[in-house]
């Protein structure tokens, strides 16, 4: 056995272990190193073996060689301001992001003042919150790409900044986004210019074949008010709700037909009998306004839900006990989440409002709260307590997001950012109940319950939680059943 040890790791754990004596029960086979390599071996003082050398000098001497070598050329591909487009389409940045730094063309003065000041802000957000360096250099590294592509002369384009983040995990560009439209140097894509609830209705309707694709946007139109009638225009949101509860159906119909032309009054009546009561006036109501639409707007000649009624029965709203209440508080996690569950325990906000709700409906001097409806509005006046969890989400929301121009109250950090400036969804509000193991509509109409026991006037109730006259006497019935003699049932 060999005693020139150390030219490898395994080869001196072994000594270190058995010793240096040979020994016939041990067979090795040694690594012989020899030229540059063997060259920068060094023994090490106090043990067997060697280590490299010179790796500061020689990263310092690449370093020089970079340096000394010639600027690549800028891009043949500058925009400049005052160029024509001849016509629209989407840049392909497959091969583009495939290059590395030293491949990409040079960045022009303009550009580097650009790049120079992003790292600027982003190292003054790091102070603020946990800093991620590999999401600034892959928001750089995107930035870096446009800037040395396409120049710094004309605005960029918010598609190619996205299209190049999904083409490789190394680049970012949500942050480059934000960044250059807060200084008007960014051109928005016209297709994220709509809601979140526009583009999800668009989406489910894409799913089904024509001509049904054509006959629900038909149906659109007229909730929208757009039809050959005139009516009241219903918010995306609704519009969405509609959809949403209708989408079940549709996609059965969908798998034995393509046109709702075909739908017969057997089939509806199916429909509602395969489901309970609640969900079956949930579509009833749903694909009533679907059929009404179509046939007002000559799609269809005979509308299927024409004559078909369910029993109407009045469900009293029940309290929850209060071995569930208790703790809620502190399952709650986050700042957010705390706050959210104060308004809907205690101020009976739904979470829709509350994701609606805007930083300029907010008086802390006043403990004042607005809450806009769509043809009112309400003030509600928190507690101490509420108020407390207002400060405390509003100091984070500072601390984290300081320069979010987005206008709402409750932000995530993927709405505070973003230049549409979103607000929260409700899916995500309503996650948050669904960790703590109670529904929101559960707490909101414990709350409005709990009030109407106070006190038997349903004007009280429309006016402290902005109900109609129809629901608050639902209520009342529900606190004082003894005083009306409506037969209900819960």
């Amino acid at each position: 056995m060999s005693t020139e040890y150390g030219l490898c790791r395994g080869c001196l754990i072994h000594v270190r272990e058995n010793g240096t004596e040979d020994r016939p029960d041990f067979t090795q086979l040694q690594v012989a190193l020899s030229g540059r390599l063997a060259r920068q071996l060094r023994n090490l003082k106090g043990t067997l073996g060697y280590s490299p050398v010179g790796h500061a000098t020689r990263s310092r001497e690449l370093e020089r060689q970079r340096r000394r070598r010639p600027r690549p050329p800028f891009s043949d591909h500058l925009v400049a301001p005052d160029q024509l487009i001849l016509f629209d389409m989407d840049r392909d940045w497959s091969r583009v992001a495939r290059l590395t730094a030293d491949e990409l063309p040079s960045l022009t003065p303009e550009s580097e003042r650009i790049a120079a000041e992003f790292t600027r802000v982003s190292r003054r957000q790091s102070r603020l919150i946990a800093p991620d360096p590999h999401r600034h250099r892959a928001s750089l590294r995107a930035l870096r790409i446009v800037l040395a592509w396409l120049g710094a002369a004309a605005p960029f384009h918010e598609r190619d900044l996205r299209t190049l983040a999904t083409l490789d995990r190394n680049i970012s560009g949500q942050r480059v986004i934000w960044f250059l439209a807060e200084r008007g140097l960014l051109e928005p894509d016209p297709a994220r210019q709509i809601d979140r609830d526009a583009r999800a209705v668009e989406k489910i309707i894409d799913q089904f074949p024509d001509p049904m694709r054509d006959e629900l946007h038909a149906w659109i139109k007229v909730l929208k008010g757009e039809g050959r009638r005139e009516h009241p225009p219903l918010s995306s949101h609704r519009i969405r709700v509609h959809l949403r509860v209708a989408q079940p159906v549709l996609e059965e119909w969908a798998e034995h037909t393509n046109t709702l032309r075909s739908i017969t009054i057997k089939e509806f009546k199916k429909v509602l009998d395969t489901r309970k009561p609640g969900a079956a006036r949930a579509v009833h109501q749903a694909l009533r306004s679907l059929f009404q639409g179509l046939r007002q707007e000559r799609v269809i000649f005979r509308d299927p839900t024409r004559g078909v009624t369910l029993p109407g029965v009045v469900t009293l709203p029940a309290s929850v006990p209060s071995d569930r209440l208790a703790g809620l508080m502190e399952q709650a996690r986050t700042p957010q989440h705390r706050l959210l569950l104060a308004l809907v325990a205690i101020h009976a906000v739904t979470p829709t409002q509350a994701a609606q709700l805007h930083l300029a409906d907010v008086d802390l001097t006043r403990g004042e709260l607005i809450i806009r409806h769509r043809y009112h509005r309400r003030s509600v006046y928190l507690d101490p307590f509420t108020v407390e969890l207002l400060t405390d989400w509003l100091r984070e929301r500072q601390q984290t997001w300081p320069t979010s121009a987005n206008p709402h109250l409750l932000v995530t950090s993927q709405t505070a950012l973003d230049i549409a400036q979103p607000p929260v969804s409700d899916g995500l509000l309503q996650h948050v109940f669904e960790k703590i193991g109670i529904p929101a509509r559960t707490l909101w109409q414990d709350r409005v319950l709990h009030e109407a026991q106070l006190t038997s006037d349903p004007v009280h109730l429309m006016r402290l939680f902005g109900i109609a006259a129809e629901t608050a006497m639902q209520y009342v019935r529900a606190a004082y059943p003894e005083k009306t003699g409506r037969p209900t049932a819960r």
